[in-house]
């Protein structure tokens, strides 16, 4: 599963995570021929006894062919998390990095005061609103008032959820200072902090994205709109956000040009020369754009299939296939699975389960606020883009006639179908030698798709018809499971591409230091130059949507199918 850093983007384009260790996300994924041979990794079906899915394997979705037929080499991938850090890149070409933890400056907190609030009222101020004391009491008898005005503006601007008043206590005046009744504090804050969105960075370790998000999202009390938020994300345990700045625009989807990979590939086994090669016929041919298998699910529940569900209106299937328990664990949240499994009482499922912000939480939350039977709607409680994510389950096609990209045409303007029009040309077998092979674009399925005139179209037909769909099927009754399609680069060379051969002996020293390690001051690692063992650190950058552990399968020729250490 690809980890990540910095984002300024929406999570449209981020990849699915999943924190469970034993689903081998922080566990490294072993780049040997040993990797289909593990019982199960070779199948979707799900096993009746065991009431799971079993692993999928790169065939398994058709995961089958490389671009280049040099030779590779052996490797192991994620043995720490620190050797795979992605810090996305925004849609000005910047490389979005978490660079400070401070808290965001107010643009109105530079007022000036002098004269108007000493220190001393400043800090009773401060210690109501901290509930040190109930109410501050300012002696401006002698004021005028216009001097009066100014401190209420001053008061109003320099701290959030109070107000004040004028009272009159005979020949005296004092100004009130309280803090706002609740139903006042939302609004008042919302003046003072310079912009209508909030941005910031996010850093996180071992955490699902969109699990991330909800927490967020559900500590703030806010719907987790994540196409507003910007986003860093990287593996392991930590959750820390960064470079909060409030902005009068949001963020939209695809506000970004993709990611920047940095990645130790440990235990290297080959000839220097083979890497060579291999990676320069990467940085100038590319590899094939396949989806990561992460994309098909990183659990034993394939997303695809849930998708798959979700475009017939099988919306009870698609329910109970995400709320499929793992055979192993004992955790609550697989507890409410399998209580859910046995009784379909979402209420008695959600008993015991504290945490209610991940994806199963939400359901089951759908599920038991919902009529018994109105699944439709008990589906729509999960977030949007989580929606989304299952509806964009991928195809893999085997499709020889081309789609390039027409750069010149308008992409604003129409509605989708026209702009998805405008987006692609079809073109002929005379216009061939005009165009490279990085220029080949495959549809994804979809009610607005442009297909080339030929056998194309039939082909998808087909693979509609062995999955038991058609095509009315992608223009749901329900707008928001609507899927209009899009087309996807079938090659894709990576940029800026720089790689090292690092010897190292310690395998729990870090190779590389994150953007929170650098905040931190650690210090840089030491190369060990008579270090016994060897590893490959690559450095590139992708597009949106590109998945990094295929260019590592690319320039490896070996599987990136998911080990966890039990299966070593």
């Amino acid at each position: 599963m690809e980890s990540s850093c910095n984002s300024k983007h929406s999570l449209d384009d981020l990849e699915a995570e999943s924190p469970n260790k034993k689903q081998c996300l922080e566990s490294e994924l072993l780049l040997n021929n040993k990797c289909d041979e593990i019982p199960g990794s070779d199948t979707l079906a799900f096993d009746q006894n065991e009431k799971t899915f079993k692993r999928a394997s790169e065939h398994d979705v058709g995961i089958t062919e490389y671009l280049s037929d040099l030779p590779g080499f052996k490797a192991v991938m994620k043995e720490r998390y620190s050797d795979f850090i992605v810090n996305e890149i925004d849609i000005e070409g910047n490389v979005v990095r978490l660079t400070n933890l401070e808290k965001p400056k107010n643009p109105e907190s530079d007022l000036k005061v002098d004269g108007l609030l000493d220190d001393e009222t400043v800090k009773s101020i401060e210690e109501l609103i901290a509930d040190e004391r109930s109410e501050v009491e300012i002696n401006v008898t002698d004021k005028d008032k216009d001097t009066r005005k100014e401190i209420h503006v001053a008061i109003r601007k320099m701290f959030n959820g109070v107000e004040s008043s004028t009272e009159d206590r005979g020949p005296e005046k004092f100004i009130l200072v309280k803090k706002f009744a609740k139903q006042k504090k939302r609004r008042r804050c919302q003046l003072s902090v310079g912009g209508n969105y909030l941005h910031f960075v996010l850093y996180k370790e071992n955490k699902d994205t969109m699990d991330a998000i909800n927490s967020i999202a559900s500590f703030l009390r806010v719907n987790p709109k994540v196409s507003h938020m910007l986003v860093q994300r990287i593996k392991e345990e930590r959750q820390v956000i960064g470079n909060i700045v409030f902005k009068n625009e949001q963020l939209k989807l695809g506000d970004l040009r993709g990611n920047r990979f940095v990645i130790i590939l440990r235990q290297l086994e080959g000839d220097s020369s083979i890497i060579r090669k291999a990676i320069d016929s990467l940085s100038t041919k590319g590899f094939i754009n396949y989806y990561g298998l992460q994309r098909f699910g990183t659990s034993f529940v394939p997303t695809h299939s849930i998708g798959r569900l979700v475009l017939r209106s099988q919306w009870k299937e698609a329910i109970n296939l995400i709320l499929t328990p793992r055979s192993e664990g004992d955790d609550e949240l697989n507890e409410a699975k399998r209580i859910w499994a046995k009784t379909e009482d979402a209420n008695l499922a959600l008993k015991n389960l504290r945490r209610k912000s991940s994806i199963e939480g939400k359901l089951l939350c759908g599920l038991a606020s919902n009529h018994k039977r109105d699944f439709c709607n008990a589906f729509g409680a999960i977030p949007r883009n989580m929606r989304l994510m299952y509806l964009h389950r991928d195809l893999v096609p085997r499709v020889s006639d081309v789609l390039v990209d027409n750069c010149e045409e308008d992409k604003e303007e129409g509605n989708r179908k026209a702009m998805l029009e405008s987006i692609v040309k079809v073109i002929t077998e005379d216009e061939v030698d005009k165009y490279q092979i990085s220029d080949v674009l495959l549809p994804l399925p979809g009610h607005s798709v442009v297909f080339p005139d030929n056998k194309t179209k039939d082909w998808y037909s087909d693979f509609l018809k062995e999955d038991g769909m058609e095509w009315s099927d992608f223009d749901s009754k329900v707008k928001a499971n609507s899927l209009s399609g899009a087309y996807r680069k079938l090659i894709i060379v990576p940029e800026d591409v720089k790689w090292e051969i690092i010897p190292y002996s310690d395998v729990t020293k870090s190779v590389v230091l994150s953007d929170l390690d650098k905040l931190q001051g650690l210090p840089d690692p030491v190369i060990e130059k008579d270090g016994l063992l060897k590893a490959l650190k690559l450095e590139f950058q992708l597009p949106p949507s590109a998945y990094a552990t295929m260019a590592i399968r690319e320039i490896s020729k070996q599987s990136t199918c998911y080990v966890s250490p039990s299966d070593k």
